[in-house]
């Protein structure tokens, strides 16, 4: 197989695209793509039909590119088109992130926090040491004596006594905020 440039003009998306691109992610691959490029070909078929890359020549059409990088899987059957559309949107998600070679990858950037498809806090979060890290996830779920008064008093009313003596307050065990089933 070999990589061509095609008109971006002449490439078509399929009537069922595996995947969905939102405008965050669309984003992303245009700051990605102003970043570095083009860096892997679209697949298509004989036909121009985009089944690898979607999301991206969705980008680069965003950007005015005229020509993107293609491998054209010539001779598929419908059900192979299909079968490649699916692996290639799924088989990704089987790995997994391997966190502290991401967090040396960081590292190894001094401080540079622009990448397409991380926010910059998240990253930081990959610098933190353990302890660190332990009090800052610690803090999640945690609720000022303030937040909980505040709660409190915006509880809704208990509803009518339906006379069948179920109409009992249920208090919570770490704020004290009570709710009422009936």
């Amino acid at each position: 197989m070999k990589i061509e440039k095609r008109e971006i003009a002449a490439l078509k998306h399929p009537a069922h695209n595996a995947r969905m691109h939102g405008d965050k992610q669309l984003n992303e691959f245009v700051r990605s793509l102003n970043m570095f490029g083009q860096y892997r070909p679209a697949v298509v078929d004989d036909n121009n039909l985009i089944l690898v890359g979607n999301g991206m020549i969705m980008a680069m059409r965003e950007r005015g590119d005229t020509h993107a990088d293609v491998l054209v899987m010539r001779g598929l059957t419908p059900e192979a088109k299909n079968k490649l559309m699916l692996v290639d949107n799924r088989i990704f998600y089987l790995g997994m992130d391997d966190v502290p070679n991401m967090s040396a990858l960081i590292t190894e950037l001094n401080g540079d926090t622009d990448i397409p498809g991380f926010d910059a806090d998240i990253l930081k979060l990959f610098l933190k040491s353990e302890t660190e890290l332990t009090d800052t996830v610690s803090k999640y779920g945690v609720l000022s004596p303030a937040t909980i008064q505040e709660m409190n008093t915006a509880m809704p009313q208990p509803p009518p006594d339906s006379g069948n003596g179920n109409n009992k307050p249920i208090k919570c065990p770490h704020c004290g905020g009570e709710i009422w089933l009936s």
